[in-house]
């Protein structure tokens, strides 16, 4: 999922097969918790069902399905390899597994589309679809290096043989520079980073820290688009005591200097004696630096860098190899990648002020984009019956997403003991 929280849709739909809608429902669910996803909502009916999923900092899905006489209709918003589980929950819920028609082969016939919606319950117009959603035909069906057989996945803009690791652009353009980063801190290094880290939260110790549940260590090589922009222009507006993109964050500290501000003026006022105060008036800000943006190059990402903290070691840049399935393919096209970034780098700017007036700030490229596979540790550990994610830099061995817990000991202590009950 990008920045905005929408994804890329992919739909299929499955004919004359007779699914049992709320078995395949069931065994669906029981699929993606054995792949490791998180039920975080679910509304079903025995027609209809929305479920939406989770995995870790980069992995979101939104699955619908909705079920008529012999035939079920599928949509996926954001993680697309999903399909891949309901279509097994399919196979082991209907009477003709053997009639499914893959939807991967169903994107690449031009019969069949994988874009195809369900008729309307109501008799309203169909819904034209969104020009961002819609997909391309690849052209690409054989390696341009190894000329190995490839299928690739029409969501993706770059695609690595799983022959010979070279990494081919399905519309037979030549692909950008990339290069990749190499892993410099295993695995029980990085155990011992996440815990230092978790122990920083308030209330909470190195104790209760070891006592947690510690789940998954899993590594992957993450796309990263990264460029540097150019930002010009003006504001109005109070520096931020802390940056922060969090609205309530925002809010409660303008608030607090707004209040600060109040006491300063009437003991200001007690003080003149009866003179005028002046009026507070906005501070003008120029805007003028250079930054560099990473953007995961991932459509289902829920995590992207923060602007200017992420850096690349570039005595450390070495030739890209697919490192077996821990490699992901590009989503992102350069483009999208840019347009994400003058997001990304104008929504940092924002950030560093408070109450934000006459926003004329500018984001423009500078140079091209380069792809960079880096390698990134997702963990998972549960604290007071609470889940929580990190992601570490398996290259430069710091956090780099996840939310420390909040919680007092004797909240937790009572949780764990609720929980042994």
């Amino acid at each position: 999922m990008d920045s905005s929280g929408v994804g890329t849709m992919t739909s299929a739909s499955y004919k004359d097969l007779n699914v049992n809608v709320t078995g395949c429902q069931k065994t669906f669910l029981s699929y993606v918790k054995q792949a490791g996803w998180q039920v975080k909502n679910e509304v079903v009916d025995s027609v209809t069902a929305t479920f939406t999923l989770k995995k870790g900092l980069l992995n979101t899905a939104i699955v619908k399905m909705r079920g008529v006489p012999q035939d079920l209709f599928v949509e996926i918003v954001g993680e697309s390899g999903v399909m891949d589980l309901v279509e097994q929950a399919i196979a082991a819920s209907c009477e003709k597994p053997t009639g499914i028609i893959g939807w991967r082969d169903q994107m690449r016939r031009p019969g069949v589309s994988s874009q195809s919606t369900p008729p309307p319950q109501q008799p309203n117009p169909p819904v034209q679809p969104q020009p961002v959603t819609k997909t391309v035909v690849p052209k690409l069906e054989a390696c341009l290096h190894c000329s190995a057989p490839m299928h690739p996945n029409p969501e993706e803009y770059l695609v690595i043989c799983e022959y010979c690791g070279f990494i081919n652009n399905p519309s037979g353009e030549q692909p950008p520079r990339y290069s990749m980063l190499p892993v410099c801190f295993a695995g029980t290094n990085v155990l011992e980073i996440a815990k230092n880290h978790v122990a920083k939260g308030v209330f909470i110790t190195k104790n209760m820290v070891n006592q947690a549940e510690w789940g998954s260590i899993i590594l992957r090589y993450v796309p990263n688009w990264v460029m540097t922009m150019q930002l010009r222009g003006s504001l109005q507006g109070d520096r931020a005591l802390i940056k922060t993109k969090d609205a309530k964050a925002q809010v409660a500290q303008d608030f607090a200097m707004n209040a600060l501000g109040s006491m300063l003026a009437g003991a200001s006022r007690g003080r003149s004696a009866g003179r005028t105060v002046q009026q507070y008036r906005p501070t003008t800000h120029s805007i003028n630096e250079t930054v560099d943006v990473f953007v995961v190059a991932r459509r289902s990402a829920a995590f992207q860098p923060d602007v200017g903290v992420q850096k690349i070691p570039l005595d450390k840049k070495e030739a890209f190899q697919k490192v077996n399935d821990e490699t992901l393919n590009v989503e992102l096209s350069p483009m999208e990648a840019v347009e994400k970034a003058k997001g990304l780098a104008l929504e940092d700017v924002r950030a560093r002020y408070l109450s934000v007036s006459n926003f004329n700030v500018t984001a423009v490229p500078v140079g091209d984009a380069e792809l960079i596979y880096t390698p990134w540790w997702f963990l998972e550990y549960k604290m007071g019956g609470v889940s929580y994610s990190l992601i570490v830099d398996a290259c430069v061995g710091n956090v780099i997403a996840g939310k420390r817990p909040w919680l007092p000991k004797k909240t937790v202590e009572k949780k764990e003991v609720t929980t042994i009950v």
